[in-house]
């Protein structure tokens, strides 16, 4: 760290074991963030004038360099690209893990650019500057191409990857840097109606399929239909609903052998039973002396 007014260095921060590729300071200057190729994000804090000023590391990711990096979202978020072309996004202070992962840029990124505070600029290994949207969610897309840098007068179109990038005080231009020692400047007076059409296509997009692009939709879960099942009355109810119509307990329905006439209502035998003597037929009440014997075996034990 380079103290301007004493023109000296004030601190050595040695917590990266690879090249450092790329330093990000928020809006208040109150921190500052490192990439490195070892996969590993530092984070200083600018506020201390002596002492640890590592606030926390970031990584390392695994199988992945960290290659440039921006704050956005008025420092709510931050954003980091790699060499294989992902992007990695945190919530500031949530940094064990990222909230998301976004995939599917067409190169490697060298360097990152804060177009607003939901929209992004991503040089790429490919000479391509292009404008992203990374807030909200179902709004990102790649698309949007600000920039293209080919080595003029060569017979052979060849890319030139895009090394940094900084907006005039303006925004009218974005001056950048490339492998061939030059400044070049591209024309974004018309970047801001860029970001609006993204932002229009994006609510289109959404309404057109409102589960587009939402990175945690929880599963909705089919309710259970609850069956309700009336409860059978004990033996001992039933005995005394035999009793009361005056027929003997030792008086039974008959049951088939296959036990088909189990399942036979007893209301309407007992009904039927009623009006009739309990010493008419003596088999019958027989057998149904037997089915209360059997109802009853549970409860006796």
């Amino acid at each position: 760290i380079w103290y301007s007014r004493a023109a000296a260095t004030t601190a050595v921060i040695g917590e990266n074991a690879d090249q450092i590729t790329c330093l990000a300071v928020d809006d208040d200057g109150s921190q500052c963030y490192a990439t490195s190729l070892d996969g590993c994000i530092t984070i200083l804090d600018m506020r201390k004038s002596h002492g640890d000023r590592v606030v926390d590391v970031i990584g390392p990711m695994k199988d992945n360099e960290m290659s440039s990096i921006a704050v956005i979202d008025h420092q709510m978020h931050v954003i980091a690209g790699s060499m294989t072309g992902d992007l990695y996004l945190w919530k500031q202070g949530a940094w064990r893990s990222p909230r998301a992962r976004i995939r599917g840029h067409p190169s490697e990124i060298q360097c990152l650019l804060k177009a607003s505070e939901n929209h992004i600029l991503t040089g790429a290994a490919d000479g391509v500057i292009r404008c992203m949207r990374v807030l909200p969610d179902h709004e990102r897309s790649f698309d949007c191409v600000v920039a293209s840098h080919q080595e003029p007068g060569l017979d052979v179109a060849m890319d030139f990857g895009i090394e940094a990038m900084r907006f005039s005080h303006d925004r009218m231009f974005l001056a950048y840097s490339s492998h061939d020692y030059c400044i070049h400047w591209a024309d974004t007076r018309d970047l801001e109606a860029m970001m609006s059409g993204m932002v229009a296509e994006g609510k289109k997009r959404k309404n057109e399929d409102p589960d587009e692009g939402e990175p945690s939709a929880a599963p909705q879960i089919a309710k259970r239909k609850i069956k309700r099942v009336k409860k059978r009355p004990p033996a001992e109810a039933q005995g005394e609903d035999v009793h009361s119509d005056g027929a003997d307990p030792t008086e039974a329905a008959e049951v088939d052998s296959d036990g088909s006439g189990a399942g036979k209502d007893q209301g309407s035998d007992s009904d039927e039973d009623s009006d009739a003597s309990p010493n008419a037929d003596p088999d019958r009440a027989r057998k149904r002396g037997k089915r209360i014997q059997k109802h009853l075996r549970p409860w006796c034990l």
